[in-house]
């Protein structure tokens, strides 16, 4: 039999975007949902446009981008967590230009680094134990 690493590595890289995805709608409807009848809050992107895009190209990419690091790693030494951190270079201009009312050039300068910092420790502790655990770390 053999050890297919790869699928390994991007089954690894899925379960956390794909299981916030599960929990996102329920956290947003229980939290009140949609704003109150006259307020313009969600007027301007709509929740499909919000649900679509993360829940079809995240996932997808964080299984890519482990796959990737597992390929490269005995020739680029970086660590796991810190090549975690640099997916949101690629995310937040994917969202600026898909949704382009949902982050302002000025807002990517403050999300940027918080999204890189959050990832940093989600890949440190959640992807890498379970590269661990599927034997590939």
């Amino acid at each position: 039999m053999r050890p297919h690493p790869y699928l390994r590595a991007y089954m690894a890289g899925i379960v956390v975007p794909s299981i916030f995805m599960l929990l996102a709608p329920i956290i947003f409807l229980w939290g009140g949902g949609f704003p109150p009848p006259g307020s313009t809050t969600f007027s301007v992107v709509s929740l499909t446009q919000l649900a679509i895009f993360p829940g079809a190209f995240v996932p997808n990419l964080w299984g890519l981008w482990n796959m990737l690091h597992l390929r490269i790693r005995d020739r680029v030494r970086i660590p796991h967590a810190a090549f975690g951190a640099l997916i949101p270079l690629i995310l937040v201009p994917m969202v600026r230009l898909r949704l382009p009312t949902l982050i302002g050039t000025e807002d990517m300068l403050f999300v940027l680094p918080f999204g890189m910092a959050a990832y940093y420790l989600v890949w440190k502790f959640v992807v890498g134990f379970l590269n661990h655990e599927m034997g590939i770390a």
